[in-house]
């Protein structure tokens, strides 16, 4: 994965999961990675639907987020050229390689691109970046019962986290799935999901970026290895 590095990708393993993370930050790193590695490994498909946009920044950060998965995933595919790779999306917009036994997930916020690839578990991911919001008017719609509690406990300076925290939670759980977001996630309560004791079938693990985002991993044992 040398090939990768020289653009300040970070990698690192989480449980049965390669992690993948890029700063959108630097804006004059992010134009110049866009002209000199990024555009070549798009298709004509992908670079349509980052110029649907009108903003150069949102334009340059689909090119970068399609390009590094594109990148990254010929790492994984014999060094497949990453324009060639053919990628589809199930019904609830899941992406997938076509008759192959790598799962993948991707996640971007204003800030980042986060990515994770294993070849062992069906996953999900997610990424938040921290804007010193407040999300109350949306805890009774998102959190459950329990984890309403817990987020109330919460020192106020603390609750956006706390909440961001279950949200990554929720969403990479339903990327694991394959259904994406639903309305009822108040019905969704990952203080017990997560407990082997109720759903040994699941993991979840935090992501730890830095103190400005929030994100999490969840993935779902295809082959168990144990």
């Amino acid at each position: 994965m040398n090939n990768l590095f020289n653009l300040n990708l970070k990698y690192f393993t989480l449980e049965r999961v390669n992690i993948f993370y890029y700063s959108f930050q630097n804006r004059e790193i992010l134009k110049r990675h866009c002209k000199e590695y990024f555009i070549s490994c798009l298709s004509a498909q992908d670079l349509d639907k980052a110029y649907t946009y009108k903003l150069p920044v949102l334009i340059q950060r689909t090119i970068a987020s399609k390009a590094l998965t594109r990148l990254i995933l010929s790492n994984y595919l014999n060094n497949k050229r990453p324009v060639d790779i053919t990628i589809q999306v199930g019904q609830y917009g899941k992406p997938f390689i076509p008759n192959s036994t790598i799962y993948f997930s991707i996640s971007h916020c204003e800030t980042a691109f986060l990515m994770g690839v294993s070849k062992d578990d069906e996953l999900g991911v997610d990424i938040e970046n921290l804007k010193g919001y407040s999300y109350h008017h949306l805890v009774d719609m998102v959190l459950s019962v329990e984890e309403k509690k817990y987020y109330q406990s919460m020192p106020i300076e603390l609750q956006e986290q706390t909440f961001l925290s279950f949200w990554t939670k929720k969403e990479a759980l339903l990327k694991a799935n394959g259904t994406g977001i639903k309305d009822n996630l108040n019905q969704l309560d990952t203080i017990k999901l997560f407990n082997k004791q109720y759903r040994p079938q699941y993991w979840c693990r935090e992501i730890v970026i830095d103190k400005d985002h929030q994100a999490h991993v969840v993935g779902k044992y295809i082959n168990r290895g144990d």
